[in-house]
C-alpha cells in the first residue's frame, strides 16, 4: 500500500525520468586514490564538501548499468592518474570485455599509467594517452623491511615469538635478511601478481611475451614509444578525446556528438528508472558489510589515525542483521591484513552466528590475510580474487623493549612487583624464561584455535590446515588450488553466488544495500608512527597492539606496482 501511494504521489516526477532522453556516451572518470566504497559522512560534511570522485563500486555499478542499457554505444574510461588496485582494475576489465562482446565500444584515456591501469586499458577498444606522459609500470616489487640493525643501534630490541617459518612479521624486528621459506613465498606472490597484469595485456594487445618483457626492461618509456611497442594505440591530448569519439562513431570531424553523461548523473538516472520499474515489486535484498583495515578490539576507531575495523562495532552490525527476515544474503567484503587475535575471533563468532540465519558469503579484496582470513572462515562460501593476498594462518606475539637504550642513557627504573610476572609486557626489560614460556603457550593456544576455525570452514583436518598454515601467504589463485577458498572472482561473482545460495531466480532483480560499522572516535592522541608505516607496512596499526602485549594475526607484506 505504501509503495502504491508513493508512486502515485511522485508520478509526475517519474514520467520525466522514464521518458527523458538517454545518453549514448557515458564517461567514467577515476581520479587519484580510488576508494572501494564511499565512507559514511556526517550531514554537515556532505553539505559543505562535495566530492565528485568515483569509488570502485560506483564505477563498477556504472559499467553494469551500461551493460543493461541498449542505448549506450560508447564508454569513456578517463583514468586521471588513477591509483587502482589490481583487484579493482581486473574486475572492471572483465565488465569492459563483456561490453565489447555486446558490440559497445570502450575508449580508455590514461594519464600516468601504472600496472593496473594497463590491465584495464588493455580490455578497451582503444587505449590513448597524452604525448608528454609515460608508462610508469616497471614490474611488481614486494618490499620487506628488516629493522633489526637500525633498532640495535638505537638500543631497541624486538622480543617476539611466532608460529611457523612463514609467519614472518616478527622477522621485521629479529632478522637482517630473508629466511629461505620467506624468500620463496614472496617470490611466488610477486610472480603471480606480475603475471596477473602482464598475461592479460599480452593477450588483449596481441603482443609477444618477449616484446612486453623488453618494454618492462626499458621502462619507464614515454607514451610515444609505448605506441610503437603496441602498449597503447595512439597519443592524444585530453581535448582531442571528442575527435576520437567521433571516429569511433563514424562521424565527420565537426559533427555534433550524441547525448553524453558523466557517470554520477548516469548512475542516478539509472537508479531512478530502476526504482520506478521496481516500485510495486518485492525484490530480494543482499546486504554488503565491509571489513576494512586493521582489526582491533572494542568499538573505537584506531587511535593511530590509520584505518581500522573495531570488532565490537562490526559485530553489532552483523548481530542486527540476524532477526531481519527480509534479508536474503549477506556479503562480507574483506580488505584487511588482520590484527588482534581476540578481536578476529569476536568477528568470526558474529559471522558464524549470522550465517546460521542468513547465508554469508565472504568476498576477499586486495588483502584478506591472517585475521582477515580468520573472519572469512565464519562464512558459508569464500570468493577470492586471483590477486587477493590471503591465508597467513599463523600467530605472532611478544613485545619491543628498550633495555639497551635505557642502559646507554644511564636511566634506571627499579620496580617492586606483587607477583612473579607483573610487568612482563613493560618495555623496560626483556622477558624472563618463565615469561617467555607463558607467552609461547598462549601463542600456540591461539594458533590451535585458528586451526580449528579454519578446519571447520574448509572441511579439512587440523593437520591438513596446519600444513597449509604456519603463516604461509597465498594469492587467491593459489589459495583455490590448495582449498583455502571456494571460488575465484570479484565482488560481482560474490553477488551472483549470494543469489544462487539464497535461491534467487536468474531473471529476478535484487536490491544491494550497504551497511557499515560506525565506530566511536577514539579520544586518544595519534601516535607518531607515520615514518614506520613506510619502513614496516601498517606499523601505525600493529605496533600499538604489540605495545599492549597483544597476540596478533597480521600479515604486513607490502607489494608495490599493484
Amino acid at each position: 500500500a505504501f509503495a502504491v501511494a508513493w508512486l502515485l504521489l511522485t508520478f509526475p516526477l517519474w514520467i520525466r525520468v522514464v521518458f527523458a532522453r538517454r545518453a549514448r556516451v557515458v564517461t567514467i572518470r577515476l581520479q587519484g586514490a580510488v576508494a572501494e566504497d564511499a565512507s559514511p559522512q556526517s550531514w554537515l560534511r556532505r553539505l559543505l564538501v562535495r566530492d565528485e570522485r568515483l569509488t570502485f563500486m560506483e564505477a563498477l555499478a556504472a559499467l553494469e548499468h551500461v551493460e543493461r542499457d541498449a542505448r549506450v554505444e560508447i564508454v569513456v574510461l578517463d583514468l586521471d592518474r588513477a591509483q587502482l588496485s589490481l583487484v579493482h582494475a581486473d574486475e572492471l576489465a572483465q565488465v569492459v570485455s563483456r561490453l565489447r562482446k555486446q558490440g559497445k565500444r570502450v575508449l580508455a584515456w590514461i594519464d600516468d599509467a601504472r600496472g593496473p591501469d594497463l590491465r584495464l586499458a588493455a580490455a578497451a577498444s582503444v587505449a590513448i594517452a597524452p604525448p608528454g606522459g609515460m608508462i610508469g609500470f616497471q614490474g611488481v616489487r614486494a618490499r620487506v623491511p628488516f629493522l633489526k640493525g637500525g633498532l640495535e643501534q638505537a638500543g631497541v630490541v624486538g622480543d617476539l615469538e611466532h608460529v611457523g617459518p612463514w609467519k614472518t612479521m616478527s622477522d621485521t624486528f629479529t632478522r637482517r635478511d630473508f629466511t629461505p621459506e620467506h624468500r620463496a613465498m614472496v617470490e611466488g606472490i610477486t610472480h603471480d601478481l606480475h603475471e596477473a597484469i602482464v598475461a592479460p595485456v599480452v593477450l588483449a594487445r596481441g603482443l609477444d611475451r618477449a616484446a612486453i618483457d623488453a618494454a618492462l626492461a626499458d621502462s619507464p618509456i614515454d607514451n610515444v614509444a609505448a605506441v610503437s611497442r603496441k602498449l597503447l594505440d595512439r597519443t592524444r591530448f585530453r581535448d582531442e578525446i571528442e575527435d576520437e569519439l567521433r571516429a569511433l562513431l563514424g562521424l565527420e570531424k565537426d559533427a555534433r556528438l550524441p547525448r553524453s553523461a558523466q557517470a554520477p548523473r548516469f548512475l542516478e538516472d539509472a537508479r531512478r528508472r530502476k526504482r520506478v520499474a521496481n516500485a510495486l515489486r518485492e525484490r530480494p535484498t543482499i546486504v554488503l558489510v565491509p571489513l576494512t583495515g586493521g582489526i582491533v578490539s572494542g568499538d573505537e576507531g584506531a587511535s593511530t589515525g590509520g584505518r581500522s575495523c573495531p570488532s565490537r562495532a562490526l559485530a553489532d552490525v552483523l548481530e542486527a542483521l540476524r532477526p531481519r527476515k527480509t534479508i536474503d544474503a549477506v556479503i562480507l567484503r574483506i580488505d584487511s591484513p588482520g590484527g588482534s587475535a581476540e578481536a578476529s575471533d569476536e568477528i568470526w563468532r558474529a559471522v558464524k552466528r549470522l550465517d546460521e540465519e542468513v547465508p554469508v558469503i565472504a568476498s576477499l579484496g586486495r588483502v584478506a590475510a591472517s585475521g582477515g582470513y580468520y573472519a572469512a572462515c565464519g562464512a558459508r562460501w569464500i570468493v577470492a580474487h586471483p590477486s587477493s593476498i590471503t591465508g597467513s594462518i599463523g600467530v605472532v606475539t611478544g613485545k619491543v623493549h628498550v633495555a639497551p637504550l635505557l642502559d646507554r642513557l644511564g636511566i634506571v627504573a627499579p620496580s617492586v612487583a606483587s607477583a612473579p610476572r607483573a610487568g612482563m609486557f613493560e618495555p623496560d626489560r626483556p622477558f624472563t624464561e618463565d615469561e617467555r614460556a607463558a607467552v609461547r603457550r598462549e601463542m600456540f593456544r591461539v594458533y590451535d584455535t585458528f586451526l580449528d576455525r579454519a578446519s571447520q570452514a574448509r572441511k579439512k583436518t587440523k593437520e591438513e590446515i596446519d600444513a597449509l598454515g604456519r603463516g604461509r601467504v597465498y594469492t587467491g589463485k593459489r589459495a583455490l588450488e590448495v582449498g583455502l577458498v571456494d571460488e575465484l572472482g570479484g565482488l560481482s561473482t560474490a553477488i551472483e553466488r549470494a543469489r544462487t545460495i539464497a535461491g534467487v531466480s536468474p531473471g529476478r532483480e535484487h536490491r544491494l544495500v550497504s551497511m557499515r560499522p560506525r565506530p566511536r572516535r577514539s579520544s586518544a592522541l595519534p601516535l607518531p608512527l607515520g615514518v614506520l608505516d613506510w619502513l614496516a607496512p601498517g606499523a601505525s596499526e600493529w605496533v600499538p597492539l604489540l605495545l599492549r602485549g597483544g597476540v596478533l594475526l597480521w600479515e604486513p607484506l607490502s607489494v608495490e606496482g599493484v
